[in-house]
């Protein structure tokens, strides 16, 4: 039908929303454009109005209506083909020929074609799909990808979905290239909600009665439209807030009357009954109803069309739609209200007899059984905050706040359980409040123990988890490490020696609050033994987060090659594991991405910060995103990409706004803000974010306040205030060293040959370049050195006097990683070219290529049919060429010098 070619026209009144369409006019620098939200939330009709605004004589737009007939790849292909062939008359009817051919080429071959053909004018093109939620075949969506990847820039695709499709998103938001309009923005406002209401019903309704309305349809546009017009028979304004509440009236007494008393007494009855389930199969209905015929009634009522929907393709699991279900429920409150909580606990224990504790709970709530709901709440495996994302304390605190506080001051499990869970949302007093209850009610109970006896012991653990929550707490919202230590210790002594997973969460905590205080080599110890215990306990989650923080401490002390290894050792582990995706591999990819872009293999760190990114989107982990933005926005900044950077820096500001750790904020954040700032020359933000920091208290925590000064050192440095800066940097370079913490030695000695180089002391700046190259050259540093793009000349006069005594394959290798055109052409040839490409054999390379691909010795020796003892010697030599310590050092340091490729790296 030609009509699915076509933009359609909306028949409803239209709200103007003129910052929706300037945020589309934004589309023609994107591959792709997504706008998704439920149904009923303007998507079509946005994107119709955004259409017909667009000039004809200079884009070429092509909209397809999808339908599921579509959900094949041949059809989905003829319906788009045939769609551009509608607009241009003729230009893609070889490629629709094609498609119709038998046998027909394979798609690819067609996609390929498809792109050419775009590319043959340079004119915009558009290409809309609407409902594309319809396509559920993963070959299409692979098409799609294959085409995105080689559709030229000419061409831009508009997707219009209910749900999030399954293409390469994360890789497309990291790198700019996708455009979102989601349901948040799509949602009517309080403003619009009153425009609207005022041209549907030509009422003005108070200020008041507005903003209840706007927040009982919560945006939703078809539920606005619905409301407007059950409000035009309704004279009283006030009257208006009744009718929301009662709902959408006239359809729920159309499906009653048409729809449930059209049915069988017994199929009525199995309805009203079954309504309190948000999902159905038969065994839970044949539980539901105390009836043994659910099977039959659910295939019937499937086949009748009584709007039941299935959810699986083996018609095992069904739902009812929305408004049918609101009106059953209604029913069944009006007809058998004293069955409700009966059916619900019928419910519950079926959940619980299958295993699934959450349905279970959720149905012990809703049949007011507090007290079975308490007991089900702590059966759920113990929460480590660490292990977990935010989703999942959501759930806790979703359940918790439906119990009464009576209820919860029994249970002192559950009131410690609840503080955690608030940790991330709510203020310090509400979580102390519930930590004193969980307290009180332990010393009471254990007044009346006896001491010798299990459930003391159990008490006591307990008593011991608050102390080490305490911990957390006192670390991350109030960086004092001193008093989280004395807490570790505390919660070691209630902990039984043979609770393995509280002792290992003590030590994690403990090593968390060293690193807070600078000291990596406590911090190290502690991750590390942390990790064993978890590891004999079999908590791979809890092993896998040691591991990430004694990655980090490494890192922080400067060892690179060592941080590589332990995190790789997390992969592995990880790797060792079935279950969906680990808890904590989001923040081991950011580490591993931190530690690449510091070996300048910015593409390899943009890919796993993009994993890292789609992990912690689905677990909901907006703590350790702060993290992870914040290392996107710093490989952005390696790479130029300044509109990437700030889009990371305004994400991570919205995830501050609902953090309670400023500790992991201002540690991770507070440099790379600034150095994106400076690198915009935007003076005024930096100023302004430095005198309120100088106004206001300073973090507690030593290393946070470490990286807020050097920050600031990087701004005096830009106003060209060095005496300030080098004041500064004095203590700070002196305590890192006394900790040493070598990655903040090095950043600190640039900046010091950075303020030496403003005074117009270049002899001191080059003998301090000097000493920074030679730390940093064991572990590969590049990175560091070449953000600083100030620093090029000083390293070109530092290459010039040290070239004159051999080669330099260290400092080539720096000043090729300066990336500006100026820059580039005053780079000596030599560290175009590295000499040292030259000087292993081919003997040499064969063993390095099978280094590479981490062959063993014996290996190698097999391979190229030498002894292990001249591989060992081939790899002495190796080693002293390339000026490397180990084999993971040398692929390294082969791969900056060029000797590997991506291929063979």
């Amino acid at each position: 039908m030609s009509t699915r070619f076509h933009a359609p026209v909306p028949s409803h009144v239209l709200i103007s929303r003129p910052h929706l369409i300037l945020l589309l006019n934004q589309s023609f620098h994107h591959p792709l454009i997504l706008i998704s939200a439920p149904a009923g939330f303007g998507k079509t009709t946005l994107a119709s109005v955004w259409v017909h605004s667009l000039p004809n004589d200079q884009i070429q737009v092509a909209w397809i209506s999808l339908d599921r007939e579509d959900n094949d790849p041949v059809q989905f292909w003829i319906t788009i083909l045939t769609a551009l062939e509608e607009g241009t008359h003729s230009s893609f009817h070889q490629l629709l020929e094609l498609l119709h051919a038998r046998p027909a080429p394979p798609l690819e071959h067609i996609l390929t074609l498809l792109a050419n053909r775009f590319g043959d004018t340079t004119r915009p093109w558009l290409l809309l799909l609407d409902d594309y939620q319809v396509i559920s075949d993963s070959s299409i969506h692979n098409q799609l990808s294959y085409l995105l990847e080689h559709q030229p820039p000419n061409v831009h695709l508009l997707l219009l979905s209910r749900n999030e499709p399954p293409l390469s998103l994360a890789r497309l938001r990291a790198n700019g290239l996708l455009l979102e309009v989601r349901e948040e923005q799509l949602r009517a406002t309080v403003e619009e909600t009153r425009v609207f209401l005022t041209e549907v019903t030509s009422m003005r309704p108070p200020d008041e009665v507005i903003e209840e309305l706007a927040w009982h349809i919560e945006g939703w546009w078809v539920g606005l439209r619905l409301l407007g017009f059950l409000l035009q028979r309704c004279t009283d304004p006030t009257g208006m807030v009744t009718e929301i509440r009662g709902g959408q009236r006239d359809i729920m007494d159309y499906l009653v009357e048409e729809v449930l008393r059209q049915q069988s007494a017994p199929m009525q009855r199995f309805l009203l009954r079954t309504s309190i389930l948000e999902q159905l199969c038969s065994p839970l209905c044949n539980a539901v109803t105390g009836e043994p015929d659910a099977q039959q009634k659910l295939v019937a009522l499937e086949r009748a069309n009584i709007f039941v929907k299935p959810l699986d393709e083996h018609r095992q699991w069904y739902r009812y739609h929305t408004f049918f279900a609101e009106a059953l429920r209604s029913q069944l409150a009006l007809q058998h209200a004293d069955e409700i909580d009966v059916l619900h606990v019928r419910a519950c224990s079926w959940y619980a007899e299958q295993g699934n504790t959450f349905e279970a709970i959720r149905h012990a709530l809703l049949a007011h059984a507090w007290q079975l709901a308490a007991d089900l709440i702590e059966q759920v495996p113990h929460w480590f905050m660490w292990n977990e994302g935010e989703n999942h304390a959501g759930q806790l605190r979703q359940w918790l706040n439906q119990l009464p506080a009576v209820v919860l001051r029994t249970h002192p499990q559950l009131c410690l359980i609840y503080a955690q869970a608030l940790h991330f949302v709510a203020p310090h007093a509400t979580t102390e409040y519930w930590l004193q209850a969980a307290e009180m009610g332990l010393l009471t109970s254990l007044a009346q123990t006896d001491k010798t006896s299990a459930s003391c012991k159990t008490q006591e653990n307990l008593l011991g988890e608050i102390a080490t929550f305490r911990a957390v707490q006192a670390i991350y919202q109030f960086g004092d490490a001193q008093t989280g230590l004395a807490l570790c210790q505390q919660a070691r002594t209630l902990f039984s020696p043979e609770n393995l997973p509280l002792q290992s969460e003590a030590l994690l905590v403990q090593a968390i609050a060293h690193f807070a205080n600078g000291e990596m080599k406590g911090a190290y110890r502690s991750a590390l033994q942390a990790e064993q215990l978890a590891q004999e306990a079999h908590l791979i989650p809890g092993a896998v987060f040691s591991l990430s923080i004694a990655g980090r401490c490494l890192i922080v002390a400067g060892h690179l090659y060592e941080a590589w290894e332990m995190l790789e050792r997390a992969v592995h582990l990880a790797n060792m594991r079935e279950e969906g995706p680990l808890p904590r591999m989001d923040l081991i990819y950011a580490l591993q991405a931190e530690i690449l872009q510091e070996w300048n293999r910015l593409d390899e760190a943009l890919a796993l910060i993009t994993q890292a990114i789609e992990l912690a989107e689905q677990l909901g982990t907006s703590a350790t995103s702060i993290v992870i933005y914040t290392m996107l926005a710093r490989v952005a900044l390696s790479r130029g990409q300044l509109e990437v950077a700030r889009s990371a820096l305004k994400h991570i500001e919205a995830l501050k706004k609902g953090s309670n750790n400023p500790l992991l904020y201002s540690f991770h954040t507070a440099v790379t803000q600034m150095q994106f700032w400076l690198v915009e020359r935007d003076l005024t933000h930096a100023t302004t974010w430095a005198e309120a920091l100088l106004e206001h208290k300073r973090s507690c925590a030593a290393i946070v306040r470490e990286r807020e000064e050097m920050a600031l050192v990087h701004l005096l440095v830009a106003q060209d205030r060095p005496k300030e800066a080098l004041t500064c940097l004095i203590p700070l370079l002196e305590h890192a060293e006394q900790q040493e913490r070598w990655s903040h030695v090095l950043e600190l000695l640039l900046l010091q040959t950075k303020t030496y180089e403003l005074l117009g002391e270049e002899r001191e700046a080059l003998i301090l370049l000097s000493y920074a190259v030679q730390m940093a050259e064991p572990e590969g540093y590049v990175r560091l050195f070449a953000d600083e793009g100030s620093l090029f000349t000083l390293l070109r006069c530092l290459w010039e006097r040290e070239h004159k005594l051999g080669p330099t394959p260290y400092l080539d290798t720096l000043l090729a990683a300066f990336s500006t055109c100026e820059q580039a052409e005053q780079l000596p040839t030599q560290s175009r070219r590295p000499e040292t490409l030259t000087q292993l054999s081919n003997r040499e390379m064969e063993v390095l290529q099978s280094l590479s691909h981490g062959a063993s010795n014996q290996e190698i020796a097999e391979n190229l049919v030498i002894t292990i003892e001249t591989v060992k010697r081939h790899l002495g030599k190796i080693f002293r060429k390339l000026q490397v310590h180990n084999r993971t050092q040398a692929v390294v340091r082969s791969r900056m010098l060029g000797l590997l490729t991506k291929e063979t790296f």
